[in-house]
């Protein structure tokens, strides 16, 4: 746990937990956090309903920004963003979480680049209660109800991203969302390439939307 201003750093390391209590890996609740080519990895959440367990947990305007590291198999979010806490994530790999890849929520922010969402349980990146973020140069393949799923007047901004394979839609906005999305391609997803509903507000630029099985938008 990183608190009261702490900040730290890892580096070329596994944190890996094996049993025990509901956790996180790493909880950083106010301060800062890196980290270089790590794997973060089997967080425990207290039951399948429950939050928690989550491979890194920020919170209170906490900040993470992290580089070459895989966050795999944590029964909650690979990393939960929260109460104004931002996150900057470069070349990362976001596989196999419980929830969700990258989940954000009362007013945190996120900025992913160049990373990879393979196969979280319900949602590469999910957006709620004012999140928002940029993603760019991303690929999202085989998540149960969406690659990016946003709702509860939160913000994204996607470009150059690619999604295929999803069991469920590529993109989903909901609920006074408001999405931007330029440059990325839609493919073979088991949903709509792109849905949106419940008053969300979506712009498309320069996209292509092929094989999805009930349609393109």
């Amino acid at each position: 746990k990183v608190d009261r201003g702490g900040h730290l750093h890892l580096e070329d390391l596994s944190t890996e937990m094996d049993g025990g209590a509901a956790v996180d890996v790493i909880a950083v609740t106010q301060g800062t956090a890196s980290t270089i080519r790590c794997l973060i990895a089997g967080a425990k959440s207290a039951s399948p309903a429950a939050y928690g367990g989550d491979g890194v947990f920020l919170a209170n305007q906490s900040a993470l920004v992290a580089k070459d590291t895989v966050f795999q198999g944590n029964q909650g979010a690979g990393i939960h963003v929260t109460s104004g806490a931002r996150a900057k994530i470069e070349a990362c790999t976001f596989k196999e979480n419980g929830d969700a890849g990258f989940l954000v929520a009362q007013s945190g922010t996120g900025t992913i680049l160049g990373s990879e969402f393979i196969g979280n349980g319900l949602v590469g990146v999910y957006l709620s209660n004012q999140g928002s973020v940029e993603i760019e140069d991303t690929a999202f393949r085989g998540h149960g109800v969406a690659g990016v799923q946003s709702e509860g007047s939160s913000e994204g901004r996607l470009k150059r991203c690619r999604f295929t394979e999803t069991d469920g839609h590529g993109v989903q906005g909901l609920e006074t969302t408001k999405l931007w999305i330029q440059a990325s391609k839609f493919t073979g997803c088991g949903g709509f390439g792109l849905e949106a509903s419940s008053k969300a507000e979506v712009h498309l630029k320069d996209c292509e939307f092929s094989a999805n099985t009930r349609g393109g938008v």
